[in-house]
């Protein structure tokens, strides 16, 4: 069974944004001085830890939309279908009109519905949130699918893990919640961001410290759930301290 946002709708999305958005905060900032105790602090910030998959415990598959290493996140979707035994799968992703956003010719969720489609059980319930431009759109737009959700596996980039669950929280904050991340590799990198070696690669730090940068702004604003992770940024803002502007 597929559920979707009506075409209607769908259309009229874009119709609204027909100026090309700008990014609040770059993808690739300017990064501060690595030191062993800051690698660990933006470690458990940006990954956080990857939940043990306890067969049956989730209702629902929240998956956050991306445009690159499609056919990871799929083996990540599949390996937690046969751990969860889940009713639900939610696919989110838009088409981000952001001008350094990766072109593609359909939202994110059915670029990945492409992928694994042959893999999904039959009576598993298909939902399409298609019409975000950012993590928070994905949750905000998906939230009519998740009304009857009690425990959720979410499943994103390994980097970005920290901030999809701290906006999960901010939605839906009794929700119970599991991970399953992917790492992910861009076009312009040569080498996957991974927890393990993230801070060996340049590409990689300025992902990574981007989520920092992202976190701290969006939950100071309240846009995403702030006071669980206050105490670390705190830590990492003493870090770097008079390191950058």
């Amino acid at each position: 069974m597929v559920f979707k946002v009506e075409r209607d709708q769908y259309v009229e999305f874009f119709i609204r944004r027909t100026k090309t958005m700008q990014r609040e905060i770059p993808k690739l900032p300017e990064i501060p001085t690595l030191t062993p105790d800051l690698i660990k602090s933006l470690s458990e910030l940006c990954f956080r830890n990857e939940s043990d998959l306890i067969p049956h415990i989730s209702d629902t598959v929240f998956v956050f939309g991306t445009p690159i290493s499609l056919d990871k996140a799929a083996e990540a979707i599949e390996e937690v279908l046969k751990c969860v035994n889940p009713r639900k799968l939610v696919l989110t992703g838009g088409m981000p009109t952001y001008p350094d956003s990766y072109k593609a010719a359909k939202p994110e969720s059915h670029l990945l519905y492409d992928v694994i489609q042959k893999l999904l059980p039959k009576d598993l319930e298909v939902s399409f949130e298609e019409t975000s431009n950012n993590c928070i759109e994905n949750v905000q737009n998906a939230l009519p699918f998740l009304k009857e959700s009690h425990r959720i596996t979410f499943i994103t980039k390994s980097f970005a893990a920290g901030r999809d669950y701290l906006t999960l929280k901010k939605f839906l904050p009794n929700v119970h919640y599991t991970q399953k991340t992917f790492d992910a590799l861009y076009p312009e990198s040569p080498a996957y961001i991974t927890k393990a070696d993230w801070y060996n690669n340049p590409h990689s730090i300025m992902r990574v410290w981007g989520e920092y940068l992202r976190i701290t702004k969006y939950g100071q604003r309240g846009d995403i759930t702030y006071d669980e992770v206050k105490s670390l940024l705190d830590t990492i803002a003493i870090q770097t301290r008079e390191q950058l502007p």
